[in-house]
Parts: C-alpha cells; structure tokens; sequence
C-alpha cells in the first residue's frame, strides 16, 4: 500500500499507509481507526456557503433548464459521466456492478459470524439473494431480482467475481479492532431545490462512527490526483446533511486491484475544495466556464 508522498492542492493527508510495512490489514486498520481532529462547524458553514453561492450563480447564468442532477464521488473524477450531454451508459446488472453488493452483505455475514470464510458467505447471499443476509431489499431492477433470475452457471460467474472483492476487503482490516463499523449502510443525500436542482450521493463501503470516525472506500483499479481528491465527498455529504454534526476525521481510499492506499484527513479547506469541485461539475453540466483554482502556495 501507498500513498503520494506530495501533498496535493486541496489535500491535507492523514496518517500514511507504508508500502513496506507487514502485515498490511495491520497498518490500514491504524489508519482507519487513529482518530483525529474533526472539521468544526464554522468549516462546514464555509463549506455550505460557498457551494450555495456557486450553484446560485450557475443557476443565474444557465442558458437552458436543467433536470435534476445527481452528483457522485465518480462525476468529480471523471467531470460529465453521467450527467446531460455527457457519455450516458444506461446501468445494468453484471458480475462487476454486482460484486460491491454482494460483497458487503458476505462482509456483514462474516462479522456476525467470524468463523465464515468470504467465499462461503458470498455462497450463502448468491444461493438466497432475498433472504436475509442478501444484498438488499426484492423488488424490480434491484440486485437481489436480478440474481434470482439468473441460470446456474450465470451465478457462478457472479460468485466468482464477489468472492474476489469480498476477501480483499476483508482482509484488508483487522476487523476486530474497527470500533462498531458500519459495511454498506445506505447512500446519504444531500439535496438543493431551488434555482439548479442537485443532488449528492455520498457513499462509504465502511463507516467508523463517533467523534473522529473514519470513512472507508473501496476503488476500483489505480488512483489519480482526481480520485484522491473525490474521497473527501462523502464526508462532505455528512457534513452537509448533519450541519456539521456528522463528519468523519478522515477519508481513507483502498485500491486492492494495485494495492494501494490514501488517506485524506477532512478539515475546513478539503471540504472547501470538494465543495469547488461540485460547483464546477454543475458548471460543466450547464455548459458555463469553470474557473480554474489558484494554485496552492507553499
């Protein structure tokens, strides 16, 4: 695991994960769990105020009416997926968009019961996605329909591909030492109606909760300064959401397909930054200018 050993704009690091330290679920666990000072509420104010004035001000200048947008940790890595005008792939239930699901709820399974293995658990939520332990509630389009529909052998391939994640993430911690964690609670939003309608959709694989909590978020493939920089949305989303009573200490972003690692404390300037980059996905969205950020002095 590792972290960039410079410090990027808007990026206040946290406790580092050493590439050469062993056991790794040792030193990630650290992290997560090493507390830390929590953005106040003056930070979250600031934060609020200025992503209000620049959606206010977007929404003066937009040129054309706007629908809804929905805004994710994704869409300030990759500015325009997802949102109009941009490349839209309409989502669809596969063995990869269904691995995180089934994952967590293995995960979940595994922490009640120690002794369970994760390719035993994720046998359990495949062989009875609407029980119990399955990946979520039934109903139309959801992920537990969908793999009721599917053939034996289908299920198979989905297994696979859950069992692979479900045991990277739960060997990644030492789980016995994360304080009550929460594995795949709902999304949290955080909307705005008036003038441009947005909605933001945080999301954590693992919650540490309480004063100096810690966000975990499981990523897929390598990370960039721009995904780095996205995982202080989440904890952005609490803030908002909770009027600053709800922040975690920090943000830590775990690449298990290269084996890496980030943790991002969460103050008044990473939440300032988030709040920036959201303003300039909006802008984008409407087709304005996005102002380009200062860069940070020394």
């Amino acid at each position: 695991m590792t972290v960039p050993t410079a410090p990027l704009p808007g990026v206040r690091p946290g406790p580092t994960v050493s590439p050469v330290v062993l056991p790794r679920a040792q030193a990630l666990t650290d992290v997560l769990v090493a507390g830390g000072p929590v953005a106040g509420a003056a930070a979250v104010a600031s934060a609020r105020r200025l992503l209000e004035h620049g959606l206010a001000e977007a929404a003066t200048h937009a040129v054309d009416p706007v629908p809804c947008l929905r805004i994710r940790a994704f869409d300030l890595v990759r500015p325009g997926a997802g949102l109009p005008d941009g490349p839209r792939t309409p989502f669809r239930w596969t063995a990869r968009t269904a691995r995180r699901r089934v994952g967590l709820a293995a995960i979940r399974s595994c922490l009640v019961d120690p002794g369970l293995a994760p390719a035993d658990a994720v046998a359990r939520v495949v062989a009875d996605p609407g029980g119990p332990a399955g990946p979520g509630p039934r109903g139309p389009g959801s992920c537990a329909d969908w793999l009721a529909s599917l053939s034996p052998p289908a299920r198979a391939v989905v297994q696979a591909s859950a069992t692979a994640w479900a045991t990277a993430v739960w060997t990644a911690l030492e789980w016995g030492r994360v304080p009550a964690p929460l594995v795949g609670a709902p999304d949290r939003w955080w909307d705005r109606r008036d003038g441009v309608r947005v909605a933001l959709q945080g999301r954590a694989d693992v919650r540490v909760p309480g004063p100096g909590g810690a966000h975990l978020v499981v990523l897929d493939g390598y990370p960039s300064s721009a995904s780095r920089r996205a995982l202080a949305f989440g904890a952005l989303v609490d803030a908002l959401r909770s009027e600053g009573t709800d922040v975690p200490a920090r943000v830590v972003g775990w690449w298990p397909d290269c084996g890496k690692a980030w943790a991002s404390s969460i103050d008044g300037t990473a939440l300032r930054t988030c709040a920036e980059d959201v303003v300039g996905v909006v802008r984008r969205a409407l087709r304005l200018p996005v102002r380009t950020r200062p860069a940070a002095s020394s």
